[in-house]
């Protein structure tokens, strides 16, 4: 195994699924509707935590599902403050997922780094999958909030990818393609 390409793939990988996020987040022009805003935020703040006394997740049996993350006072964040808290722990998770990819991109032969974008996609796939689609099935994420954090992933994932295999032919040729070498007699 490549330290090397490990640290920087990692590295390189989590670099790109951050600013892919950033630029997912600010420059898409995702539709409006994937996330709505309360009609009436201080009477919806209030009602929700007279309801929910502590942050956390709750339900509801009538198909209500509410994850609370407020503070104490209930005032409202500056976006500065929420992102300096945020974006640390964001590009500190894009590290673990590009080490992931590493170590199985690490492990896969393709003829052009598009194959190992293919790869990341493919897992990518794989991963909203497994995420989204529960949280579509069991908290009644909408059709376009599924798509939208599907397309998130596999983008992501899929530039991460392209990233990782053009550094790894960089960094470890593969050997020619061609019949193994005879074994050594001992």
């Amino acid at each position: 195994m490549s330290a090397k390409f490990l640290v920087a793939g990692t590295l390189a990988g989590g670099m790109t699924l951050f600013v892919w996020g950033a630029v997912n987040h600010m420059a898409v022009p995702w539709p409006k509707d994937t996330v709505r805003m309360f009609k009436d935020d201080e009477a919806a703040v209030r009602a929700i935590r007279e309801h929910a006394p502590e942050n956390g997740a709750w339900v509801s049996l009538r198909g209500v599902f509410l994850v609370v993350r407020a503070r104490p006072d209930l005032s409202a964040a500056k976006e500065g403050d929420v992102m300096a808290a945020n974006l640390p722990l964001e590009f500190a998770s894009n590290l673990l997922v590009a080490l992931l990819l590493a170590l199985v991109l690490l492990r896969t032969r393709c003829s052009c780094s598009l194959g190992y974008a293919k790869v990341g996609a493919l897992m990518g796939l794989a991963a909203g999958a497994a995420i989204h689609l529960s949280e579509r099935i069991w908290w009644g994420h909408s059709t376009m909030l599924t798509l939208v954090n599907f397309a998130e992933v596999v983008v992501g994932w899929g530039l991460a990818g392209l990233v990782l295999g053009a550094l790894k032919r960089k960094l470890l040729p593969e050997a020619p393609a061609g019949p193994a070498p005879a074994p050594v007699a001992a």
